[in-house]
């Protein structure tokens, strides 16, 4: 919060003023820390957090609920921009006949306790095996430019990875590269334009 609280001074302070992109919905990550596996249910997990972003049934005969909201404020400075990217994501298993909470198999860029991390993340040889990104998109400020919502747009990206993150790795004149991570490890390079045209290298 207080990086948003110093990112939007900034944003104040800039003569041609910021853009702001967002994926999802933000939710306030703060009711997790009421929330009791076994006793919390799927419909008050939905009115604390509003509507999931996916829902999924899994092999298991559980309901696998995915709550995600990226933020990306582009600041132009002249030739070149600079931008800050914030990312939450939460996915709760739910037992599939009684609608109750197993486990949080995911928590990421939220702020809560450890005490609620630990309540809700048991180690259990029940949860479903899912594919995470958590070690590879860890929650440091992603270094994000003019196009990145594009590139993460871009059909060839949203088919290796339904939620990429688009990592700023160049920038010079009208021209900006960009790295993304697909979910089975391979990476895409993509270039964009100062048209604003972008197109997947590998």
């Amino acid at each position: 919060m207080k990086r948003l609280i110093a990112f939007a001074a900034i944003c104040l302070l800039a003569l041609s003023g910021c853009a702001t992109s967002m994926i999802g919905k933000d939710f306030d990550e703060q009711h997790l820390e009421k929330f009791e596996i076994g006793k919390t249910t799927f419909q008050e997990a939905k009115n604390a957090l509003g509507i999931p972003e996916k829902s999924e049934f899994t092999s298991r005969g559980n309901w696998l609920h995915r709550w995600l909201m990226i933020r990306n404020t582009i600041v132009p400075a002249g030739a070149f921009t600079t931008g800050q990217m914030d990312r939450k994501e939460i996915i709760l298993v739910f037992d599939g006949k009684t609608d109750l909470l197993l486990a949080a198999v995911k928590m990421d860029g939220v702020n809560v306790s450890t005490e609620a991390r630990r309540r809700l993340t048991p180690e259990i040889s029940s949860q479903p095996q899912i594919q995470t990104q958590s070690a590879r998109q860890p929650n440091a400020p992603v270094k994000t430019g003019r196009h990145s919502y594009t590139v993460e747009n871009l059909p060839e990206v949203r088919a290796c990875n339904q939620y990429p993150v688009a990592r700023l790795t160049a920038q010079g004149a009208g021209v900006e590269s960009y790295n993304v991570e697909c979910v089975n490890g391979d990476v895409l390079s993509v270039r964009c334009e100062s048209t604003g045209a972008c197109r997947v290298l590998r």
